[in-house]
């Protein structure tokens, strides 16, 4: 049985009842192991599959991968992989190999900057969503050299990495606005994006 794979068709076990494992799927797609795995619907929706997880997969579906980053391990909250599910609809995102942050890329800004399309890397706490991303040690990155009209927003210090990651600079928050029963990524990013419509130089 052939399935859609990476935009190819793979050729994979036929089984009556089309539940397979993410790690056999791997090995069948030579899919690297620093990448994970995120299953399709013909609608757009994505599942954000789990290593050595067994999942039921349609035969209309398909399955893409996205980088993970290798770092400590965490185990993610129920809460954040459905976050992070939500999140990829709207916009590409690469996750690290433990949770602890992720890169959201294309992100638009409007007219006055120095780039159209910027990529946020966003720390996550691991408490989340008890805790923001954004707050205290668990910051939030914008890449090196954003302009706004010629100058440095205020609040954006470009000599502060991830990670030693000198592409990158802290976009620092003094508190964000956040309800743990209702604020998702997707919410903080529309705010993050919201305060880049108006910034403050």
């Amino acid at each position: 049985m052939r399935r859609l794979i990476n935009g190819q068709w793979v050729e994979v076990p036929t089984r009556p009842d089309n539940v397979y494992n993410t790690e056999e799927i791997r090995r069948i797609a030579q899919i690297p192991s620093d990448r994970a795995l995120l299953l399709q619907s013909p609608s757009g929706e994505n599942i954000l599959l789990a290593r050595n997880q067994n999942f039921y997969f349609p035969e209309n579906w398909g399955i893409t991968d996205v980088p993970i980053h290798k770092r400590g391990q965490r185990a993610p909250s129920p809460y954040l992989i459905q976050d992070l599910e939500e999140l990829s609809y709207a916009c590409p995102i690469d996750i690290a190999e433990d949770y602890s942050y992720i890169i959201v890329h294309n992100v638009n800004l409007p007219a006055g900057y120095n780039f159209g399309k910027i990529s946020i890397w966003i720390d996550i706490p691991p408490d989340y969503p008890l805790s923001p991303p954004g707050i205290g040690d668990y910051r939030i990155y914008l890449p090196k050299g954003l302009r706004y009209q010629g100058r440095r927003l205020k609040d954006f210090y470009e000599f502060i990495h991830p990670r030693g990651d000198e592409r990158w600079g802290w976009f620092c928050y003094q508190q964000i606005k956040w309800d743990p029963n209702w604020d998702t990524l997707v919410t903080l990013l529309e705010m993050i994006r919201a305060d880049l419509y108006q910034p403050r130089t």
